[in-house]
């Protein structure tokens, strides 16, 4: 949201995200657009070879400081020899040099022409580049920027613990690590202990204190053009209006230190080469890293205009525009799939139609708290119920009171989530909102994301062992079918959980519904003991039935299969109208948009 807000007033930009979903291109965009893989590769190979020949130098000093002082070891055991950065380092480093070395897509106009004969040889880098952190924290790659123009922590939540700690104040103290001395911080309503935290460690950054302020709320301000109501966000959900607060306030932070930046440069106060460092109140130990270029007259008067408009707590034309227009795959996105669209569109005389009888709700929420608001989120979008309420259609397809909504769960987490966790945070936003799935899929990812492939082809044998070994997704299934029976028969469980729906609300028979549908591929892996023959016949012959009201089921074939199926589903009854909440990890969710050839672009 802050790139989007920025690049909408004007501002080149650079966006430095993770993970991607579909393609690495996808972390690293200059005002909104990745680069072509020829470009990336080429910045890939130049940061690759640059890095490693630092290693070896640094490996090789290493050893001959050790020989001349007759160590007579190698320098591979010196602390001091880091060798190459890993994987998120890597990137990161990476992004930063595309950054510094590849032209904005849109430098044009009088600008451009301002960057002119004196320009510095390298292109010049964006305005602003919008750093999101991976773990985040003290130890955090992004933290080689020691001088931000400002500083965001959004909502924090149980994730990493094994790395940022296991209570709230733990992770918070470790996620102030990005707090950086001279620059203003900014985060949204936490629990009090971990506000606490977040205070004091702002009151203990160097050399000049911070202040650890909570983002203004969105609603409290008026806009620009007078228009009433909500700000229209690009990105659905209750819980992205409290982000659109903090991208205001960070936005907002960094225009103000622009204009004063250019005011000094105006006054004769920049560096070489018509640049200036800073604005001109900073201490130069602590003024943020990034410099300026000669704005026009136009640019800058209406940036002076947004900085006061925010003053006054009125939320500028640029700002709304921004905020309408930010797209994020993979979250709280809403994706129709293609077929059955179309579908809609012809049973209404080729009228464009924004339904489809197979609709995917995809959010990649993967820690309990995020788990809540995406329950919220869906609710909110399919308006929770038994059925008949939905808007799907299809040629020649029943009116929409006869119409039967069914809704499925479509999840995966990998390994070192607590789904005991996950589960019944969403069971519980779900079910007390009258959205709870009516049945669950657990599907083996087709992405790989434990280790980095050496060949295509080992890549290709690593997947088919990953789709073969359904025991993590058999494991994921069991807690929910326990989650469900709880619900169902009021057995207690901690935390408490509201009553399962039982399928009566529903203008149709759900149960028989689900019955009725085309039989699952076989888990024949499934067997469990190993008993062999009539017990592995019964298995296979259950887990090949369709899944059963409020149950979970495997579906083997990988996230492609699972797809397929629930084409198939919703070809096999004109009257259906299916929704699919996809979550859990943002590898399902990228496998799941690649699946529908939706990935980002």
């Amino acid at each position: 949201m802050v790139e989007s807000v920025l690049r909408e007033s004007g501002h080149t930009t650079g966006l430095f995200t993770s993970p991607h979903l579909a393609d690495v291109r996808e972390r690293v965009r200059l005002c909104g657009r990745p680069l072509s893989r020829e470009r990336f590769a080429r910045h890939f190979w130049a940061a690759r070879g640059a890095l490693l020949s630092a290693a070896r130098a640094a490996e090789e000093a290493a050893a001959a400081a050790a020989a001349a002082g007759g160590g007579g070891g190698g320098g591979g055991g010196d602390a001091s020899v880091v060798g190459m950065p890993g994987y998120f380092r890597f990137l990161t480093l990476l992004g930063l040099r595309i950054f510094l070395h590849e032209p904005c897509p849109n430098l044009s106009g009088a600008d451009a022409a301002s960057a002119g004969a004196d320009a510095a040889p390298l292109p010049p880098p964006p305005d602003a580049v919008v750093l999101e952190v991976g773990i985040g924290g003290r130890l955090d790659a992004t933290n080689v920027i020691d001088r931000p123009a400002a500083v965001g922590i959004a909502s924090l939540g149980f994730d990493h613990m094994e790395l940022l700690g296991d209570t709230l104040p733990l992770i918070a103290a470790e996620k102030a690590g990005v707090i950086k001395a001279g620059a203003p911080v900014f985060t949204v309503e936490q629990p009090q202990d971990a506000a606490l935290v977040l205070a004091r460690r702002a009151r203990e950054a160097p050399a000049s204190p911070a202040e650890a302020r909570v983002a203004r709320a969105l609603g409290s301000y008026s806009r620009e053009d007078g228009a009433d109501g909500p700000v229209p966000l690009g990105l659905r959900g209750e819980h992205q209006r409290a982000n659109a607060a903090l991208a205001v306030a960070l936005a907002g932070a960094w225009e103000a230190r622009w204009v004063a930046a250019q005011r000094r440069l105006q006054q004769g106060g920049g560096g070489g080469g018509g640049e200036a460092a800073a604005d001109g109140g900073d201490d130069p130990s602590t003024a943020p890293t990034f410099a300026v270029r000669p704005a026009s007259p136009e640019r800058l008067a209406r940036a002076e205009a947004r900085v006061a408009l925010l003053e006054q707590g009125v939320l500028p034309l640029e700002y709304c525009r921004g905020l309408a227009a930010t797209v994020w795959p993979g979250r709280s996105q809403v994706v129709p799939d293609a077929e059955f669209a179309a579908a809609a569109a012809a049973g209404k005389g080729g009228a464009a139609s924004p339904t489809s009888r197979l609709t995917f709700f995809l959010d990649g929420a993967h820690t309990p708290e995020s788990m809540a608001s995406c329950a919220q989120w869906f609710a909110e979008e399919v308006g929770g119920g038994g059925g008949g309420e939905g808007a799907g259609g299809g040629g020649g397809a029943p009116a929409a009171a006869q119409r039967k909504t069914l809704r499925f769960l479509f999840f995966n987490c990998t390994r070192e989530r607590a789904p005991a966790a996950l589960l019944p945070a969403l069971v519980t936003g779900l079910a007390a909102r009258g959205a709870a799935p009516h049945a669950a899929l657990f599907v083996p990812p087709d992405s790989q994301y434990g280790f980095l492939a050496a060949s295509p082809s080992s890549d290709a044998r690593a997947q088919a062992a990953r789709i073969d070994n359904l025991s993590w997704q058999r494991a994921l299934r069991d807690e929910w079918d326990i989650l469900a029976l709880a619900t169902a028969t009021g057995a207690p469980h901690s935390p408490p959980l509201p009553p399962w729906p039982s399928g009566e609300e529903a203008p149709f028979d759900v149960g028989a519904a689900l019955g009725a549908l085309p039989p699952l591929a076989p888990d024949v892996a499934g067997g469990g003991g190993g008993g062999g023959g009539e017990a592995d016949a019964a298995a296979s012959a259950s887990a090949a039935a369709p899944p059963a009201l409020g149950r979970g089921a495997v579906v083997p074939g990988g996230v492609a299969g699972a797809v397929a199926w629930l084409r198939e589903c919703a070809r096999s009854d004109p009257a259906l109208d299916i929704k699919v909440l996809v979550t859990g990890s943002l590898y399902l969710v990228g496998d799941v948009l690649r699946a529908l050839d939706h990935a980002p672009q």
